[in-house]
This record gives C-alpha cells, sequence and structure tokens, in this order.
C-alpha cells in the first residue's frame, strides 16, 4: 500500500479481521501512526500478526479493546455478515467505523448502518469499491467529460484463477461505471451470458443509460489464466482511449484510510460519505434485479421503504429483509436469514439461522423452519408445518448449470400440521399430506399421504402418526379398521393408506 502524508495526526484505529486485507490495511495504519489494535477469533493469525507491529495491543475479544481509551475507531475487515453487530458495538462505545467495500450489502442494510451512525453521532466511512488502480483513472482522463456520453462501450478482460460470480462481476462493472463518471446512471439492463452457471458466469453485459439517455454497454469479459488484465474503451473512430494494462494496487483504499483518519481527528465527515454508496448500491439492485428479469430496471429512485411490520415482529440485526417481504404479527427471524421480497411469511413463525426464503414463496402460521434450510420459489408451506435443521427442498426435476429452468419450476405443497425431520429431502412435485411425518433423512420422491409416517430412500409409508406427532397403531396392509391415540385420545379410521379422524 502507497504511503501518505506524514502530516496526518495519529489516531488509534483498531483492525478487527486479519486475513491478506487486514494486514495490508494494518501496515499502512501502522506506517501512518494510527495502528494501536489488533483483534481476531483466529488466536494464531492474531499473534503472528501481532509480531509484525511493535507495541500494538492484540486480543481476541473485541468488546474489551473497544473500551480501551486508545482507540478512537475501528477498521472492519470482517464477512459482511459480522458488520450490523460489530458497528452497532463500537458506535455504542463511542467509535467511528471504517468498511473496505460495502457495496456487497443491500440498500436496506446500508441504510440501517447509517441510521445507527447517526443516532451515535458517530462517523460510518468507507473505501472505493472499484478494483482497477491505476488502469481505470488513466482511462478515465483519457476521456473528457463529454466524451462518455458518446462511449459504445467498455469491455474489462480480468483474469481469476476461479470462476467468479455475479457479484464480482456487478461490483467490476460498477467500479468502472464509478470511475467515469461520479453520477449513478438513471437505469440499468444486465445480461449474463456464458458457459458457465448463472451464478458463476464466464462474462456478464451490462446497459447503463447515461444521464443525457446515450446507452453505454460494460462488458466484465474473465479470460483464461494466461490472458492479461486490461481495459478498452471503444467508441466513434478513432477510439476514445487506448487499450490500457490493469496493474491493481492499494492506492485508492489507501486514500480512503487516510481520510478516515483525518475524519476521526477533526469530526468532519469523508467526501461523498455513506450516501454516495447508498446510491452505488441501488445501481447494483437495479442489476441483480435486471438479471432476475431480463428487463431494464431503473436505478434513480430509491428503493421501497421498509414496511411497518407489527410491533411483535422480531428480526435480528444479522437478518436481510426485503422491504418487499409480508411478515405476520409474532414472527420471529434469527441469525443470518434472509427473505427475498415478494414472499409471504405468516403469523407466529419461527425461521431459525441462516434460513433463505425465495421470492414468491408463500408460509402459513405458526410455521417452524429450523437452522439452515432454503425454501425456494415454488414451495408452499400451510399453517402449522415444522421443518427439521437442514433438510431440503427442490423446484427443479432435471437441473442442469448450463441450461436454467427458471419458468419449469415444480410446485411443492406441504399440507397442513405436516413434520419433516432433520436432513430429509423432498424432491419437487410432490405433496406432503396433512398431519403426515416424514423421518429424518428420508427422501420423498411421491405424494404422501394424511398421517402417514415415512422414512427411508425412497420413503415409504412405514405407519401412521396422530395429530400429536405420536405413531397410531394402525397397521399399513389393506384391512379396514379403527385406532385411538395413546397420548391425547383422538380416534382415527384407515382404509388402505388413507385415514381420517373420526368427530363423533
Amino acid at each position: 500500500m502507497t504511503g501518505a502524508s506524514t502530516e496526518i495526526a495519529a489516531t488509534g484505529l483498531l483492525v478487527v479481521g486479519l486475513g491478506r486485507l487486514g494486514l495490508r490495511i494494518a501496515g499502512h495504519l501502522s506506517a501512518q501512526g494510527a495502528l494501536v489494535s489488533l483483534c481476531d477469533v483466529d488466536a494464531e493469525r492474531l499473534f503472528s500478526a501481532a509480531a509484525r507491529f511493535e507495541g500494538v495491543r492484540a486480543s481476541l475479544d473485541y468488546l474489551d479493546l473497544l473500551s480501551s481509551g486508545s482507540v478512537r475507531g475501528v477498521v472492519l475487515c470482517t464477512p459482511p455478515q459480522t458488520w450490523d453487530g460489530m458497528c452497532e458495538a463500537a458506535f455504542g462505545a463511542g467509535r467511528d467505523v471504517f468498511l473496505p467495500g460495502p457495496l456487497s450489502l443491500s440498500p436496506e442494510r446500508l441504510a440501517a448502518l447509517d441510521a445507527r451512525r447517526r443516532a451515535h453521532g458517530a462517523i460510518l466511512s468507507a473505501s472505493p469499491f472499484f478494483r482497477f488502480e491505476p488502469a481505470v483513472q488513466d482511462a478515465a482522463s483519457a476521456l473528457r467529460a463529454d466524451d462518455f456520453g458518446r462511449a459504445q462501450g467498455i469491455e474489462i478482460v480480468w483474469h481469476e484463477p476461479d470462476a467468479p460470480d455475479v457479484g464480482f462481476l456487478l461490483t467490476s462493472a460498477l467500479g468502472l461505471l464509478q470511475a467515469f463518471r461520479p453520477t449513478p446512471p438513471r437505469s440499468t439492463h444486465a445480461l449474463s451470458m456464458g458457459g458457465r452457471a448463472a451464478s458463476t458466469p464466464d462474462e456478464l453485459h451490462a446497459f447503463l443509460d447515461a444521464d443525457g439517455g446515450a446507452r453505454t454497454h460494460i462488458h466484465v469479459h474473465i479470460r483464461a489464466p494466461s490472458s492479461a488484465h486490461s481495459i478498452i474503451v471503444t467508441g466513434n473512430s478513432p477510439p476514445l482511449a487506448p487499450r490500457l494494462p490493469i496493474e491493481p494496487t492499494d492506492a485508492a483504499l489507501a486514500s480512503a484510510l487516510d481520510a478516515f483518519i483525518d475524519a476521526v481527528e477533526t469530526r468532519r465527515p469523508t467526501l461523498g460519505g455513506f450516501e454516495d454508496q447508498l446510491a452505488w448500491a441501488r445501481v447494483r439492485r437495479s442489476l441483480e434485479r435486471s438479471l432476475d428479469t431480463g428487463a431494464p430496471v431503473s436505478s434513480g429512485t430509491p428503493p421501497p421503504k421498509p414496511r411497518e411490520w407489527p410491533a411483535d415482529v422480531f428480526i435480528h440485526p444479522t437478518a436481510d429483509v426485503d422491504p418487499e417481504a409480508e411478515i405476520g404479527a409474532g414472527t420471529r427471524i434469527w441469525h443470518f436469514s434472509k427473505l427475498l421480497g415478494p414472499c409471504t411469511v405468516g403469523r407466529r413463525c419461527s425461521l431459525g439461522q441462516n434460513v433463505v426464503i425465495e421470492r414468491n414463496v408463500t408460509l402459513g402460521d405458526n410455521v417452524k423452519v429450523q437452522n439452515n434450510v432454503s425454501i425456494y420459489s415454488g414451495v408452499i408451506l400451510e399453517d402449522d408445518v415444522f421443518c427439521g435443521p437442514s433438510m431440503v427442498f427442490t423446484n427443479v426435476g432435471t437441473p442442469r448449470s448450463h441450461f436454467p429452468r427458471r419458468n419449469e419450476y415444480a410446485a411443492t405443497r406441504v399440507r397442513q400440521g405436516a413434520s419433516i425431520g432433520a436432513n430429509a429431502t423432498v424432491v419437487c412435485g410432490n405433496t406432503l399430506g396433512r398431519f403426515c411425518f416424514v423421518g429424518a433423512g428420508a427422501v420423498v420422491t411421491r405424494d404422501v399421504p394424511d398421517y402417514a409416517l415415512v422414512y427411508g430412500n425412497p420413503a415409504r409409508v412405514r405407519g401412521f402418526a396422530c395429530w400429536c406427532g405420536t405413531r397410531l397403531p394402525l397397521r399399513v396392509d389393506a384391512e379396514v379398521e379403527e385406532a385411538t391415540c395413546p397420548d391425547c385420545q383422538r380416534r382415527y379410521e384407515r382404509d388402505g393408506e388413507r385415514v381420517v379422524e373420526l368427530t363423533s
């Protein structure tokens, strides 16, 4: 990382997370005389890093370091899903926060972080998210301000040893665009292409409308490992700029860190601030929605405000809930869960840790979804359904990575009161009957009758369960018989695999 002015006042900063990025940032802050503390959850990594920086305090206890009088600001190099709680702790302790590259967060989470720092009177700063220094700046400098509108295309050639995800391509496109023009585009139209899966494409075509309506085409292309990183700007003849080699450096990050040091010392927020990050996060959201729909999406207006969910709804700070999600009274959503709107979650539901609810999914009332369950488009859960830890739904019968079938999702309906055991798999297109019981690890490949107890691979009817969950003394042969639940005394009649409760 390049050194900055030695006139910057020494300010006590804590770096949390000591991976490659954290170590680079710690090195720069140490050279500036601003590094006072290091923190990481990995003791070996922490004390190995501490040995490189003389006189710096190292601890596994983040809250203890926050209470130190020498710490005035925090640089979080931890995964983004940890930022909500760690920022809240820092703001509550009267500390300022710097986030490297927050574009991965949704506009709603960025807005929530900004609201929290305002409530505490803290400074929240961030680094630019474009990764191309100095080539992007050289290309931008080669264009006059009025040239961008007539640029027909900007191509980024980038080498990554592994297949990139869509997030990498979106960040690359937006980073290049931000370097060329300071204001976000009014609308976007993105299209992923290539021979890899939709989640890891070879390339991304992003059409971004300039203020005057001109359509600029940014093409992010991932090439073979032997190819060099470069940028090509095309337009009317002659070309607007030559092919420029990309040599990524830390100059932009260093400048942002130096600005943060100055802001902590002077209490003047950095230029652009978090409002700029919010604006570009909305552009990214519009690109993501364009990828989903295949149609242009406006990015010039803020996303819809969060719904006024009932006062007794609990959403953990680490959860990411789309403002289009409908949530019923008394529902609780726990750590790191994600709800993509529009979707509907009924009253008194409980969504455990790391639960994903995709678009257009409907959950009834009193549904319990345990940890690590993803409920995909096409799945419907009626009232009182129980989904055990790490059970699996599917929504495509013949999936291919290279042949998306988004228009061929098969519906799966789980009827009222059904229970699905841990690690079970429900193949799409089947219906699980009322109050049925799917055993742990079962693989459901056909419809399950009401009250049936099924387990195995493939799951077969092995008995029957009562409304209360107790196994009923009913056989599985074809004879008609009646039975009474030994626990709740409800009475049932069986005819083959058809079981009904007797009300008289």
